[in-house]
């Protein structure tokens, strides 16, 4: 749903509840409002995201009453009801304005990319959540390990992008080739991935990230002159096409991501030392008279007997 009508949708509801509060609680005309926008927010955020969780929560009645509670009592609450949804309500509008990107064209020109990147992520948990609840118990991805967060996101970025280059290399780093876990290749965008465990400690996740942020940043200084080639190679037999689709299959890769492995591995390597540079990077361990030979005046023994 666009950003400009989730705003309208969702004022539209505040209104509504605004004509309710003069009505009884349990009112036929509450109950269409509360379903109205229960589906609105799933519709402009997310079945299980927070923000239906917070309007779900609000309380319309007494948590604790007695039969001696006056009925005046019992319709304050539910007004109390009333004022904390529209409270909420305009928590989300708020949220919606500040935090949505561009919608596509809109006056503000084409959307920002990064923020729609951000916005899947802060999304994704919640995604994968519902991901794991199916009609009928039917299986489904689980969320066991790095790859399998790749996967999911590779499928959300596949939404809103046309190039994704996954497992892409780049420019030597270190002194070694660094492959990033997704390269959008129009946007000049790289995605990293991390995914956490309960025994990692915060130190060992710093000390990866900090790594990782420097990379990303030398690799994001090269993408201005950095320009990734396609290559189109013909006349391939059908054995060796055969053989690669097999191979990529039990890597879990596409065949153009085995292919471009194969080529990086067989390429990207660090450069063959010639003699010289080895005799020469042998450490100083004494002075030549250390190993002059020395002769011997007596006669060798005859070990042949």
């Amino acid at each position: 749903m666009q950003a400009a009508r989730a705003i309208e949708i969702l004022e539209r509801q505040r209104q509504a509840a605004q004509a309710l509060r003069g009505k009884r609680r349990g009112s036929p005309d509450f109950v269409k409002w509360q379903r109205d926008t229960e589906i609105a927010i799933e519709r402009a955020f997310m079945p299980g995201s927070r923000n239906i969780n917070d309007f779900k929560s609000i309380r319309y009645g007494l948590s604790a009453y007695t039969s001696n509670t006056p009925e005046q009592a019992f319709q304050e609450a539910y007004e109390r009801g009333i004022a904390k949804a529209d409270a909420i309500l305009a928590s989300m509008i708020d949220e919606i304005r500040e935090y949505a990107p561009d919608d596509p064209g809109s006056d503000a020109g084409a959307p920002d990319q990064l923020s729609l990147i951000e916005r899947l992520c802060l999304r994704f948990h919640a995604a994968a959540r519902t991901l794991q609840h199916r009609h009928d118990t039917r299986t489904t991805l689980e969320i066991n390990d790095e790859y399998d967060v790749q996967d999911l996101l590779h499928v959300f970025l596949r939404l809103h992008f046309d190039d994704i280059r996954p497992e892409e290399w780049t420019p030597s780093y270190a002194g070694r080739s660094s492959r990033v876990d997704f390269l959008l290749k129009a946007e000049r965008i790289v995605v990293e991935v991390k995914k956490t465990r309960a025994s990692m400690k915060a130190g060992d996740l710093g000390e990866q990230l900090i790594i990782d942020r420097a990379m990303i940043s030398m690799i994001s200084s090269d993408l201005g002159a950095f320009e990734m080639a396609d290559l189109l190679v013909r006349g391939i037999d059908e054995e060796l096409v055969r053989a690669l689709k097999e191979r990529a299959g039990a890597n879990g890769r596409s065949a153009e991501a085995e292919h471009r492995e194969i080529l990086a591995a067989a390429l990207v390597r660090p450069r063959r030392r010639s003699l010289a540079e080895v005799l020469a990077a042998m450490p100083e361990v004494g002075v030549d008279a250390d190993f002059e030979r020395v002769e011997s005046s007596g006669q060798a023994p005859n070990v042949f007997g």
